[in-house]
């Protein structure tokens, strides 16, 4: 509501759906909660609970909130050249806790347009990142790609490595180039 004296009114709520009591996701689940703690899934019960959310995700990053808002890039860099057809673990190390939200490889393919990369495990800690085991081509994650590189990672704390296990699938010796965005939160 615009004009609102409200203070969990936050304006730019609307891709919640301005409806809570709407089939959207996030009524649902609200709902269901609030059913199981017997209270009557009114309108303005469920407005109670996800407006102070909004509010207080919302308050977290801003400037001088818990989080800084930021989205901040971790290089991965083999440093060293990885020999034609050898397989190595490319590993980062963030300093805060990070989200890898997009994970990228450049170079990821040649001049003629063939893959020089294989990604054969993604890891967060001792987490996988993919589904199911699995190799999978360098290009789905080149840096201009709309979809491709895009994923929604586990968080890492300092001290828990990212490690990327590559194959370089050329005649000759490369260097590996990579990079993960995502928000960091200051510890």
């Amino acid at each position: 509501m615009a004009g609102s004296n409200d203070p969990f009114d936050v304006s730019g709520d609307d891709e919640l759906g301005s409806d809570y009591m709407g089939d959207d996701e996030i009524g649902a689940a609200v709902r269901k909660t609030l059913k199981k703690r017997g209270v009557a899934p009114t309108r303005a019960a469920v407005a109670a609970v996800v407006k102070p959310s909004i509010a207080n995700r919302l308050a977290a990053t801003a400037p001088g909130g818990s989080d800084s808002g930021r989205v901040q890039m971790l290089p991965l860099d083999s440093i060293t050249t990885i020999a034609a057809a050898a397989t190595s673990v490319v590993n980062g190390n963030p300093q805060r806790k990070f989200r890898a939200d997009r994970f990228t490889v450049s170079p990821s393919r040649s001049a003629a347009g063939a893959s020089l990369w294989l990604i054969n495990s993604v890891n967060i800690g001792v987490d996988p990142q993919f589904v199911a085991n699995g190799t999978v081509d360098g290009t789905t994650f080149d840096p201009l790609a709309t979809s491709g590189a895009n994923m929604l990672g586990s968080t890492a704390t300092p001290g828990i490595n990212i490690s990327v296990s590559v194959t370089n699938q050329t005649a000759g010796a490369l260097r590996f180039l990579g990079s993960m965005t995502g928000p960091s939160l200051d510890l």
